[in-house]
């Protein structure tokens, strides 16, 4: 709709810069800390939450529609509607991921994650690149129907994504039952490049469990474990801001 009122080109190439535009805090953060750990904290922090959108998207989208060449003839919402929903792309998508994003900062640190798709993704990314393109260079007629087509197909790629990963969480508890292993808590994760194959992780209320399955042919699963360190040492590393930082990062699989 954007391309129609703005210009496609125009709308492609502002659109793909604003959904681009979050990962800024990577970096910054790289260039004021060395300290990977601070790096984890802060990324996909404010410039990834849902409220960073509605409060810098019209100021961008108001200061493009002044330097626009047509002006104040055409209203700024387009310009601030595009740039709001682009923004807004960024931190859904991050989303997803098992990495996760700070969707509710500056209010919570709590990570959101669907673990749909791994963080590089480049099937994913090509539908995308792929929509890009048609809008930019398709006829006018024929650059909504295929864009709107890259986003659907996108989107059921997630969907499938979770579909896949929520299969093999059932699949490796029905698994662990039959090897007599008494789960508590049961995840899958996605793995790079392969969207099939799934890290699972397993905790019972000693023990950590680790395989992997792939949902295009399960089978049984060959785990590895070790038992749980709860000595005070380790108990002591955790209570460090360090330990804390990477239990958070790590959703408290540690």
């Amino acid at each position: 709709c954007a391309g129609k009122r703005l210009g496609y080109g125009r709308a492609v190439f502002w659109g793909a810069f604003a959904g681009a535009f979050p990962d800024i805090d990577g970096v910054i953060t790289n260039a004021l800390t060395s300290d990977p750990l601070l790096r984890l904290l802060h990324h996909r922090g404010i410039t990834h939450s849902l409220f960073f959108a509605p409060v810098i998207g019209p100021l961008w989208g108001l200061v493009l529609w002044r330097h626009a060449r047509e002006g104040p003839k055409v209203s700024p919402w387009p310009w601030m509607i595009l740039i709001v929903v682009a923004l807004w792309s960024h931190p859904l998508l991050d989303f997803c991921t098992h990495y996760g994003t700070q969707l509710l900062s500056p209010f919570s640190q709590h990570r959101f994650a669907l673990p749909a798709i791994p963080i590089i993704e480049p099937i994913y990314t090509c539908v995308l690149i792929i929509g890009l393109l048609m809008a930019r260079f398709f006829p006018q007629e024929r650059a909504t129907s295929a864009t709107l087509f890259a986003v659907i197909l996108s989107c059921t790629y997630l969907l499938y994504g979770l579909r896949i990963n929520r299969a093999a969480e059932e699949w490796a508890r029905h698994d662990l039952v039959s090897q007599g292993i008494m789960a508590t808590e049961v995840y899958a994760f996605p793995t790079l490049l392969q969207l099939h194959l799934r890290r699972l992780v397993a905790r019972t209320e000693t023990e950590d469990w680790v395989g992997f399955v792939s949902m295009a042919k399960p089978c049984s699963v060959t785990w590895s474990h070790r038992e749980r360190d709860i000595s005070p040492v380790v108990e002591a590393l955790r209570a460090t801001p360090e330990g804390s930082i990477f239990e958070w990062f790590a959703g408290g699989l540690i």
